[in-house]
């Protein structure tokens, strides 16, 4: 009997044993786990690559301007060659490179790639940028009808000869 008990109490202590390497062993999983989780979206926003218009571009670096949010500074590789941090402006269409000097955005390169994925401002408005140049100038001509123009101005003669005659 005192041999079955002497089992019994070695199991317990084995078992209490157990519990606690299990518990540890859960904690360390659950840390690997959170670090892990934590450096795989940093790996994935390392290299954002995307077919565009037949060449590959990646965006290896890009930084937001707090002040401007439609300007952003980017290190992009287009077709594996990498090129120099630049500033890419999405309401101008231009980027400027490290010697200062302004491009157009090239058709279909990276900073139309840059624009059309992180800059919204054209969706948010609800129109697109082509529609808003097709608007701009007619928002800006003037009016050459004739018709409105001496219709405006007949009122305003009649609105001086009745003014002058409540005077009078």
């Amino acid at each position: 009997m005192a041999k079955g008990r002497l089992i019994q109490k070695r199991w317990l202590e084995n078992w209490r044993v157990g519990l606690v390497l299990a518990g540890f062993l859960l904690l360390g999983g659950l840390l690997v786990g959170v670090v892990w989780g934590l450096e795989t979206p940093a790996a994935q926003a390392a290299d954002f690559c995307r077919p565009w218009h037949g060449q590959q571009i990646c965006i290896l670096k890009i930084q937001r301007s707090a002040k401007k949010h439609w300007e952003f500074r980017a290190t992009v590789a287009v077709d594996g060659v990498e090129r120099p941090r630049s500033a890419y402006n999405c309401r101008r269409r231009i980027w400027v490179g490290l010697d200062g000097i302004r491009h157009v955005f090239d058709p279909h390169g990276p900073g139309e790639l840059i624009c059309s994925l992180l800059n919204r401002d054209d969706a948010r408005e609800g129109l697109s940028r082509e529609l808003m140049l097709d608007r701009a100038p007619r928002l800006l001509q003037p009016r050459t009808n004739p018709d409105s123009l001496s219709n405006r101005s007949g009122e305003v003669a009649t609105q001086t000869a009745i003014t002058q005659t409540a005077i009078n």
